[in-house]
C-alpha cells in the first residue's frame, strides 16, 4: 500500500529531526527533506487527481473537426467477484492511428472513470484491432478513492454507422486488487 501525503511529509519531517539530532549540515538536510516532501506531493492521490483533470481537458480542447464518436459498452468485470457493467464512451482519434478514449463504467462494486489512450491497427475493409493503456480512477462500492493504470486490447469491424466491438481490459490499482473485465461495445 502507497502512504498518503500526509503520512510521507510526518515521516520526511521525523528524518529532519533525526539529521539535526546526527549534526548534519542543515542546508544539505533540508534540501533533502523539501525534495523528499516535493516528490510525497507528486505521488499523492490529489496530486494524481489533479493531474489527470488538466491532462483531459488538454486533450478534450483539441480541434474541434475532429471526427468525435460516441459510444456504449457492457460487459463483466472479473476476479474475486463478478459482477455486470455498464459504460459509455468518448472516441477522438488524433494522428494516423491514435485514438483518445475517456471513458466511464460502472458495477455493482465500484465506478471506474479512465482516461485510456490506444493505437490502432487497422486490418482493411473497415476492421481492426487496438492495444493501449491509460489512467483509472476507481471509486469503490466500499473503500476509498484509488487511481490506477489500465491495459487493453480490442477488436472492432464498422457495420455502416455502426461499430461492434470486444475489448478486454486489466485494470491495476494502486491500493487495491487488480481487476479485468471483458465487454462488448458499439460505436457510432
Amino acid at each position: 500500500m502507497f502512504w498518503s501525503a500526509a503520512t510521507a511529509v510526518a515521516a520526511l519531517n521525523a528524518a529532519s529531526r533525526s539529521s539535526r539530532q546526527l549534526r548534519l549540515p542543515q542546508s544539505k538536510a533540508a534540501t533533502a527533506v523539501a525534495a523528499l516532501q516535493k516528490a510525497a506531493f507528486l505521488l499523492s492521490t490529489a496530486a494524481m487527481k489533479k493531474a489527470l483533470f488538466a491532462l483531459l481537458l488538454v486533450l478534450l480542447a483539441l480541434p474541434l473537426e475532429a471526427q468525435i464518436r460516441w459510444g456504449v459498452r457492457g460487459g463483466v468485470y472479473v476476479d474475486g467477484e463478478t459482477s455486470a457493467a455498464i459504460g459509455a464512451e468518448m472516441v477522438l482519434p488524433f494522428g494516423s492511428h491514435f485514438v483518445f478514449n475517456p471513458n466511464a463504467e460502472i458495477s455493482e462494486n465500484a465506478m471506474t472513470a479512465n482516461a485510456d489512450l490506444h493505437y490502432d491497427f487497422n486490418v482493411g475493409s473497415g476492421t481492426a484491432f487496438w492495444v493501449g493503456a491509460g489512467f483509472a480512477e476507481i471509486i469503490p462500492k466500499l473503500g476509498d478513492l484509488d487511481v490506477g493504470v489500465n491495459l487493453f486490447a480490442g477488436a472492432g469491424a464498422r457495420s455502416n454507422r455502426w461499430y461492434p466491438y470486444v475489448q478486454v481490459k486489466r485494470t491495476i490499482p494502486s491500493d487495491y486488487e487488480s481487476f479485468s473485465s471483458i465487454v462488448v461495445g458499439v460505436r457510432f
